[in-house]
């Protein structure tokens, strides 16, 4: 009985992690392309506040 439950424990273990980080990067890419390729302005807004620049550094 310890052999069926360590096996489901295992196998779901490593496919979430596995499945995580797949959508993690295609979400990332998506948004992160997608947003700094399609909204230009909102680099131009970026660049014109130096005051937010720094802000969000800190």
């Amino acid at each position: 009985m310890p052999d069926d439950p360590s096996r489901p424990h295992d196998r779901p273990s490593r496919r979430q992690p596995s499945e995580r980080k797949v959508r993690s990067r295609q979400h990332v890419s998506a948004d992160v392309a997608p947003e700094l390729h399609l909204p230009p302005v909102e680099t131009g807004a970026s660049r014109s506040v130096p005051t937010d620049d720094p802000g969000a550094t800190r």
